[in-house]
């Protein structure tokens, strides 16, 4: 078991490496933000 979660770790590390898929990750996030800022506001101004 102990093996199981240490290669697991290993794993990560290694994909922290890879760079290159972080960008894309965080253009989505602040993407999904400003949607539901958006939304949010849209609602309040219905009320």
């Amino acid at each position: 078991m102990k093996k199981c979660a240490t290669s697991a770790l290993g794993e990560t590390h290694v994909g922290a490496a890879n760079v290159t898929a972080t960008p894309d990750a965080n253009v989505r996030f602040w993407i999904i933000t400003m949607l539901l800022v958006l939304i949010g506001l849209a609602t309040l101004k219905l009320r």
